[in-house]
């Protein structure tokens, strides 16, 4: 297996070959890092946040909560 955890695309560790949109994959994770200052891999998150991409992809699920300003 190639790649550093954390910044390698799902789709590889099915078939274990690295395409162009695994590059593209592993730029979104950064630019997340950079915008989010969050680190790609951390133990100290709880969960499933442990990996930052799927902690962006739950996120993007996020609905805003009734009669508030927040998200639940």
């Amino acid at each position: 297996p190639q790649g550093t955890p954390g910044y390698v695309d799902p789709e590889y560790y099915q078939c274990y070959q690295l395409t162009d949109k695994s590059d593209v994959y592993s730029f979104g994770v950064v630019l997340v890092e950079l915008i989010s200052s969050l680190r790609a891999v951390d133990f100290n998150r709880n969960g499933s946040d442990v990996n930052l991409s799927y902690m962006v992809f739950r996120l993007d699920r996020w609905e805003p909560c009734k009669n508030t300003r927040t998200y639940c």
